[in-house]
């Protein structure tokens, strides 16, 4: 017995020492944490990404399945640290949506031979330390119309990033969206900056979960979620929707939108602290005359809630506030004179914003696309226009 109990006691103390090693171990990783993505901003500037890993290449725009090597699915669903590049440009049809659940993962567009664009399907992020550089993002109707067969899977968001922790997106184009553009929820530390988010498409038969037309920005929720000099245009509603957790807007333009610029919600039970700083507030559609830059919307059935909030905007282009469903003195009682926390962002001053951001919108490299190009041209003289309907009134792919 006594052997035995000094076995048991040495294996204690070697699973003691085991567990402190695997805790000196954590603490020097986030002590090495460092900003590995040199224009990065906000509290996602220190996602690894595949920093260190093995760099795979895209060698096929298809997506076959079972997967096959040299796919994009094929490198996504990989696990390590791992850097996707592409040795392929062009367009990339997808048969299903991409989901990344595996942590450390680089997707670089920049020096592929041509731009890269996937369509047919969304990105779905669920995981830590993630970059996303330099693609573009449009999902298109085609699911829906029928000119491709899917039985299920449909796209919705061109980028949804959910339960994830240190992302960042960075000069990322989406369009032709059956939901939201970009969308940031229920994560901690993610960054989208340089992001051009335009023209979500207003055909109902798109919006698989709603039944009817679903032409929206962003939805932006979770723990420091910062939308950083970036452009959302030609929406409805929600260019972002702030709600709950902490969220920042800065140095954003929002153009041609319908209802609203911005909207907070404040209908959820958790507290909400919210930054919106240095943006550009351009022409609405043509058939509204002055909609809210800001709308404040609470919950219907939550009128006499006591929800604790902060709210800090400053140096916006206009700020022209409504309120509806929330009792508008509480509302008032949250609007605060400082940031309530460190955003991370080197602000622009908002008086030329247009002409600082405008060349750096949008996946720039290896070079713009018609779309991004097309689309720019119209936003730097507001010309305002309706809903897009499909992707072929615009010209299509």
């Amino acid at each position: 017995m006594y052997y035995k109990r000094t076995g048991l006691l040495s294996e204690i103390k070697n699973q003691n020492q085991n567990q402190n090693q695997n805790q000196n171990q954590n603490q020097n990783q986030k002590q090495k944490r460092k900003k590995i993505f040199p224009t990065a901003e906000g509290q996602g500037k220190k996602a690894q990404g595949g920093h260190n890993g093995i760099v795979y290449y895209v060698t096929r725009t298809d997506d076959p399945k079972p997967t096959e090597e040299g796919s994009i699915r094929y490198i996504a669903e990989l696990t390590g640290p791992r850097i996707m590049k592409f040795k392929v440009g062009g367009l990339f049809e997808m048969s299903s949506n991409l989901t990344i659940s595996n942590n450390f993962l680089t997707i670089d567009g920049s020096d592929a031979p041509e731009p890269v664009t996937i369509k047919d399907c969304s990105i779905k992020v669920y995981a830590k330390d993630i970059i996303i550089t330099h693609i573009r993002v449009r999902p298109s109707d085609e699911t829906a119309t029928k000119k491709i067969k899917r039985e299920s899977n449909y796209p919705e968001d061109a980028i949804s990033v959910r339960h994830a922790k240190r992302v960042i997106i960075d000069h990322v184009s989406t369009s032709w969206t059956c939901d939201e553009c970009i969308s940031v929820l229920d994560s901690k530390k993610v960054t989208v900056q340089y992001c051009l988010m335009a023209e979500p498409l207003s055909n109902p038969k798109v919006a698989f979960n709603y039944g009817k037309s679903h032409p929206f920005g962003a939805l932006q929720g979770g723990n420091q979620i910062a939308y950083i000099k970036s452009c959302i245009c030609d929406y409805k509603i929600r260019g972002t929707q702030m709600s709950s957790g902490k969220c920042a807007l800065v140095n954003c333009i929002m153009y041609n939108y319908r209802d609203s610029g911005t909207r907070i919600s404040a209908g959820e039970d958790d507290e909400i602290n919210m930054i919106i700083v240095g943006n550009y507030y351009g022409k609405p559609m043509p058939d509204k005359n002055s909609p809210p830059d800001l709308h404040i919307i609470g919950d219907s059935q939550k009128k006499d809630s006591q929800q604790k909030g902060q709210i800090y905007f400053s140096n916006n282009s206009s700020m022209n506030i409504e309120y509806k469903n929330i009792d508008e003195s509480l509302v008032q009682s949250w609007f605060q004179d400082k940031p309530g926390w460190n955003y991370k962002v080197k602000d622009l001053p908002v008086e030329n914003l247009k002409e600082n951001l405008f060349p750096e919108l949008g996946a720039t490299l290896p070079k713009r696309d018609h779309i991004d190009t097309r689309i720019l041209k119209r936003m730097m003289k507001e010309i305002p226009i309706g809903f897009v309907f499909s992707q072929e009134d615009v010209g299509g792919f």
